[in-house]
């Protein structure tokens, strides 16, 4: 999948990019749908079963890799996929070593305290070293996951603004809009990136009459709209 990623974003002269694009959307479904099988096993008819299923966010990243795949090549389509991969990547290898190769860990951890770890979270050096393994591993796997959200969001909005040019796709944007609503009433990272933004709006435009209580109206129907009823 992270292979297929590479050749889709590196130009190619055999203009091998638009195939890249598709492997890596069928990569990703196919290595979801595998872990979803390995969580759950074998697929059952209870509602236990389905709940846990339509929760999981593996099953959210396999719909959106099969809405992508009605596109053109679009690179946020990819990024919030592939970011995720290279997240459990990295943790597994962590995993891996510890239990194969204890012998090669210590040139891992040093990769991972010094560039890893300060670099991808909110912690500095410092604080980052005085924290356990399982601490880290938690900080950095909540830091892969709101870039994932960011990522997101910002498809939407990216989205949207394609509907004004020659690229736009109509049922990606609606499809994509459709999902974006159960991922913000399911996923806690992408609505606390929803919040961000809505703040930082609102303390912008807030002070600014008619403006601010425009934008608070719209912001309260968006809000009812995402709502499940």
């Amino acid at each position: 999948m992270v292979l297929s990623f590479i050749v889709y974003v590196v130009p190619s002269p055999e203009n091998l990019n638009p195939l890249g694009y598709r492997i890596c959307l069928v990569s990703a479904f196919v290595l979801n749908l595998s872990e979803l099988c390995l969580q759950y096993g074998r697929p059952s008819l209870t509602a236990e079963y389905w709940r846990h299923l339509i929760l999981n966010y593996r099953t959210h990243y396999m719909i959106s890799a099969l809405i992508f795949l009605l596109h053109d090549p679009f690179f946020f389509g990819l990024v919030p996929l592939v970011l995720n991969e290279i997240g459990f990547i990295a943790h597994y290898t962590d995993l891996s070593l510890r239990e194969t190769h204890p012998d090669r860990l210590e040139r891992y951890d040093y990769v991972v305290d010094n560039y890893i770890g300060p670099l991808l979270t909110s912690y500095n050096g410092y604080t980052w070293m005085a924290m356990d393994r399982t601490a880290k591993w938690t900080a950095y796997n909540q830091r892969v996951l709101d870039a994932c959200a960011s990522f997101e969001v910002a498809t939407v909005f990216v989205l949207i603004i394609n509907l004004f040019t020659r690229h736009r796709n109509i049922i990606v944007t609606v499809f994509y809009c459709q999902f974006m609503r159960i991922r913000y009433i399911q996923s806690p990272y992408v609505k606390m990136v929803f919040n961000r933004i809505h703040t930082r709006v609102k303390g912008t435009l807030g002070p600014i009459p008619v403006v601010g209580q425009g934008y608070e109206w719209f912001a309260n129907k968006l809000y009812n709209w995402a709502k499940v009823h």
